[in-house]
């Protein structure tokens, strides 16, 4: 009974001390402990302990530092413990830990300072205590807990007042969790700023450590992280989510080890700026698989897939921007990295394949004048393998557009070990226009069309020298070029062909097989001077570096440049481009030409060139054959035939020119103005052969006139006082032909060389200028060019178009200066185009009288009309017969056939006869007339040719002829 008795009283006790005593202890002790030896404040809410179930539970412990501001705690800590679990199994076990709602700040207070070496000063500042036994490094305590939970956790680092990032959502699980021994499994998850999640298993043993890790991660901003690291990069990250998968080994048994597997990163909506300027764009960045081994040295990428991509780049004298602007600003002056032990093994990096799709490049070019812009529009660009490994070739495969309308394509491969690459090569109308910045400062030349296109195989290999070698065709279409100063045309073709092309840079040789030129034209002038329109195409540097010199006052400037290292230009001439062209084709080509040394001066036409130059080479016995043919001014036959060689470093040449039938009365505008005769008849022959070997030239002129007839005299105030008359009979033989011959010979380094005047003088100024057509001599007296030999309608009108007449004003500013020419115009019509015209006229009058404000005729109108011309009933007939033809169709869409049906056979059925078409013509020519005269032209200049008798059906137009008056 006693023992009973002092079993209760110690029962209560126990009770008492456990279950009251303990719990108020630890509520008045722990705060003036942390008091006593930390800076820092510790408060406690409830704390209770089951002195029965063993369970500890502490409310709302939170821990401050002398800031005030907080440094860790949480809501509820719940501890269920095993004493006697402990006791026979000989380790520290727990049923259970539960942990809610805890939370851990970090604020970074300076270099060297945080919030928590602020609050453990004092603990970590004081005394060592006295040197005890070391514990066993071999063995951890031996600790199990049945259930280990955190909710609800927090987790929050603060930089600086400007940057903090706070993980929320902490949970963490385990079961069965020893300390001590292997296979413990946590599970963890968090929140991030921006709505991301992270989902970690963690399977660990912790001595020795061997640890598996499962990370998932997604919808990161990356953004609420970039403050920690912006200072480091001179752009901004604006934009950035990330998704991360994958599976992790790290042990420390027997050594380091750290393995990544099986990883997937996954980067969206990136977006990269400078200044607030967009630098990158990105819709999606896809990486995966991952494999990563840190003892075997070694990365394995598989595919790097990048989705709208928008890059924009800049190159200055200092180079591209990007090259500065995305390195880290830490790397430019960070010492040099250690080197590799020689016993490590080096790292390996490998990635399967680069792909880019959807994506854009901006890049302006700043070193020019004017800012060039450059659009490469990339879907797909495949690249790969790359890597470490350099004795892999890398294969490309791009297909691109070029400022959006020239077509890419690059296919081949490059070894980075050899520095050297293969490709296949296509580029499909290439603007030539956006070339015009880089060579328009050194050329005086206008270019307002050109497109460049071509396909072959490119073979490069970096090195000294740099080896080079291209071998296919290309092609330039619709070339067109002016001079800058009369903007008139200057050289341009409709198509140039190479239909294979072999060119190697190392062994200096260009092999061209054919080059086709089809439709190509030149304008050639000879100045008053001698100079050439070609003379002036290339701008001097000299000349530009003499007026900076003079802007900038440095007489220095202006000394004659160092000459040349002999020994250089020795080893340039020994080593010349060998340039080889098997056949040079012009097909329907013109050319204009004109001579102004002359007095007066001369210029012509030659149309219909076509011809050929081949077995062009530069070895210098080499010889091309030239034979080219064609017609001045449509009617009279011109032939270029011999051998040259314009290639080598002497010239050579052996050409004949012969100009064939050249009637005289074509060139009446020049005889009456200059020669104070106008020209009944007569023909032209001149037969020029000159060669040049060296700068030796040899030449004879022959000039042939048949049957030359004067008219009466033009009395033209600019007529010459030459007896021209006189002239002519001492020239012209028994038969009527003035047969004049010249040799002419020189040196043409001479500078008093010319060929003009000798040929000419010869001629005393009689005939001096020859002219192709009328027309082209008004054209001439404007400028510009040359007027309408013919005035276009639309199809059944008479009325005259704005262009048309403005064409016709220039006609009349160009007779004005010609009062000795009369103009005749005779009418003409299209009779089919013409007809149909006239019938929908007459159609719509009756159908939509005028002031009706119809735009379509109304369909009983229509209808009635299509019964008077066809028969009573047919409209109808017509309708019943569409809708058995077409039951399905929409009733709509049926009316809408059935009237156009009805229309279309009224206009077939419409009369137009003969006499309608001659008053049309008529009109014309009378339009014409009228508009001639409305511009200033004399009534009695314009002649009207009947068109009412023999109709011209050759066009809807009015034809032009020129005639001498008298």
């Amino acid at each position: 009974m006693r023992l009973g008795v002092y079993g209760l009283i110690a029962l209560g006790i126990y009770l008492a001390a456990m279950g009251w005593g303990l719990p108020a202890l630890v509520e008045r002790q722990a705060p003036k402990w942390v008091a006593q030896n930390l800076d820092a404040e510790l408060t406690l809410g409830e704390v209770r302990f089951h002195p029965l179930e063993w369970r500890l539970a502490i409310q709302d412990l939170q821990l401050t530092g002398n800031d005030g501001k907080p440094l860790t705690g949480f809501s509820q800590l719940v501890v269920d413990l095993e004493p006697w679990g402990s006791l026979f199994n000989r380790q520290w076990q727990i049923g259970s830990l539960t942990l809610d709602e805890p939370h851990l700040d970090y604020r970074q207070l300076g270099p060297d300072d945080n919030n928590w070496t602020v609050a453990l000063a004092p603990l970590l500042d004081a005394p060592e205590p006295k040197p005890q036994a070391e514990p066993d490094e071999s063995q951890l305590p031996k600790l199990a807990v049945g259930a280990l939970v955190i909710n609800q956790g927090a987790l929050t680092y603060e930089q600086d007042q400007a940057h903090a990032t706070q993980l929320t959502d902490l949970n963490l699980n385990a079961n069965d969790f020893h300390l001590s021994q292997g296979n413990n499994r946590l599970d963890i998850s968090v929140s991030g700023p921006g709505g991301g999640r992270a989902q970690i298993g963690l399977s660990a043993t912790f001595l020795p450590l061997d640890m598996t890790v499962e990370l998932d991660v997604t919808n990161a901003d990356l953004t609420r992280y970039w403050p920690y690291m912006a200072k480091d990069f001179r752009f901004d990250l604006d934009q950035a989510k990330a998704d991360l998968q994958m599976n992790a080994h790290l042990s420390l048994a027997p050594e380091l080890e750290l393995t990544v597997s099986q990883g997937q990163a996954t980067i969206r909506s990136l977006r990269i700026t400078h200044q607030k300027q967009p630098l990158l764009a990105l819709q999606q960045l896809d990486l995966s698989p991952v494999d990563f081994d840190l003892a075997k040295r070694n990365v394995t990428l598989g595919t790097l897939r990048l989705r709208g991509l928008d890059l924009v780049a800049n190159l200055t004298d200092e180079g591209v921007d990007l090259a500065t602007l995305l390195s880290p600003i830490a790397g430019e002056s960070a010492a040099a990295p250690a080197e590799e032990s020689q016993q490590d093994a080096p790292w390996t990096v490998a990635l399967t394949t680069v792909s880019l799709n959807e994506s854009l490049v901006q890049f302006t070019d700043h070193t020019q004048i004017e800012p060039v812009a450059w659009n490469l529009s990339i879907d797909p660009l495949e690249a790969g393998p790359l890597g470490t490994d350099f004795s892999q070739p890398i294969t490309i495969d791009l297909d691109a557009h070029v400022n959006d309308g020239t077509e890419l394509f690059v296919d081949g491969t490059w070894q980075l070990e050899q520095g050297a690459g293969q490709f296949e090569i296509a580029v499909s109308d290439f603007d030539l226009l956006n070339t015009i910045p880089y060579w328009q400062p050194y050329v005086d030349l206008s270019l307002t069309s050109g497109a460049f296109s071509t396909q072959g195989n490119l073979d490069v290999a970096m090195g000294e020298p740099l080896t080079l070698s291209y071998s296919g065709q290309l092609g330039v279409h619709q070339l067109i070029t002016k001079d800058t100063v009369a903007e008139r045309d200057f050289v341009k073709w409709g198509q140039l062909d190479v239909n294979h092309l072999t060119f190697n840079l190392a062994q200096k040789q260009l092999i061209i097989d054919q080059l086709a030129f089809n439709e190509p034209y030149a304008r050639i002038i000879i100045d008053e001077d001698g100079s050439t329109n070609f003379d002036g195409l290339v701008v001097s540097t000299e000349q530009d570096a003499t007026l900076a010199a003079a802007e900038s006052g440095d007489s220095q400037t202006t000394e004659a440049p160092a000459q040349p290292d002999a020994a250089t230009d020795g080893d340039e001439q020994e080593t010349g481009f060998d340039i080889q062209i098997g056949r040079v084709l012009f097909t329907n080509g013109s050319a204009f030409f004109a001579d102004n040394t002359l007095t007066p001066k001369f210029a012509t036409g030659i149309e219909t060139l076509t011809g050929e130059i081949a077995g062009l080479d530069a070895q210098q016995e080499s010889r091309a054959t030239v034979d080219i043919s064609g017609q001045v001014d449509r009617y009279a036959p011109v032939s270029l035939k011999g051998t040259v060689q314009p290639l080598a470093e002497e010239p050579f040449m052996d050409l004949a020119l012969n100009f064939d039938n050249i009637e005289l009365t074509s060139l009446n505008p020049y005889s009456g103005t200059y020669a104070g005769y106008f020209i009944d008849q007569g023909q032209l022959d001149l037969a020029l052969k000159y060669a040049l070997d060296g700068n030796q030239l040899q030449g004879s002129n022959q000039v042939v006139i048949s049957q030359l007839k004067l008219g009466q005299r033009s009395e033209s105030d600019k007529a010459t006082t030459l007896p021209v008359a006189l002239a002519l009979a001492l020239l012209e033989d028994s038969n009527g032909v003035i047969d004049l011959g010249l040799e002419v010979s020189g040196n043409l380094d001479d500078p008093e060389f010319a060929i003009g005047p000798l040929i000419f003088k010869a001629l005393g100024n009689a005939i001096t200028k020859i002219v192709t057509s009328p027309f082209t001599l008004l054209g001439s007296l404007l400028g510009g060019e040359d007027p309408p030999d013919s005035v276009l309608f639309a199809a059944g009108e008479h009325a005259i178009s704005a262009d048309s007449q403005s064409q016709l004003k220039r006609l009349v500013e160009a007779l004005e200066q010609r009062p000795n020419l009369v103009l005749s115009a005779h009418g003409a019509v299209d009779p089919t185009e013409d007809s149909k015209a006239l019938a929908k006229e007459r159609v719509d009058a009756r159908l939509m009288p005028e002031g009706s404000g119809l735009t379509e005729p109304p369909e009983l109108v229509l209808a009635a009309a299509y019964d008077a011309a066809m028969g009573m009933g047919k409209a109808q007939s017509e309708q019943d017969a569409l809708a058995a033809r077409l039951p399905d169709l929409d009733p709509e869409e049926r009316n809408r056939r059935w009237r156009k049906g009805l229309y279309e056979q009224l206009l077939t059925a419409e009369p137009v006869d003969e006499l309608a078409l001659k008053n049309l013509a008529s009109a014309r020519g009378e339009a014409v007339k009228a508009a001639l005269v409305d511009a200033g032209l004399s009534a009695e200049r314009v002649f009207l040719r009947e068109s009412r008798i023999n109709l011209d059906q050759s066009g809807a137009k009015v034809i032009l002829e020129l005639d001498a008056a008298g």
